[in-house]
């Protein structure tokens, strides 16, 4: 079975953002992708799977300790 290679506006659809934010976030690494020529192709899995374990990691301290949740302004 194949892997499924996304472009950039349905990987836009799927995570509910717009086109730029996803092109930001490939040339800045967050998500893994491939660029052929001038188009970006990316694994709708590794995006998916980046994407959780970023979310992951911002909840942890460097010591591996819980961030506490910041509730706002009081």
């Amino acid at each position: 079975m194949g892997k499924r290679m996304v472009t950039v506006p349905d990987m836009a659809k799927y995570l509910g953002c717009s086109q730029e934010t996803v092109r930001r976030m490939l040339r800045e690494g967050k998500i893994p992708g491939l660029k052929l020529f001038k188009d970006w192709r990316m694994d709708a899995e590794q995006v998916t799977l980046a994407l959780s374990n970023d979310r992951a990691a911002g909840d942890r301290t460097a010591s591996g300790q819980a961030r506490p949740k910041d509730d706002g302004p009081q």
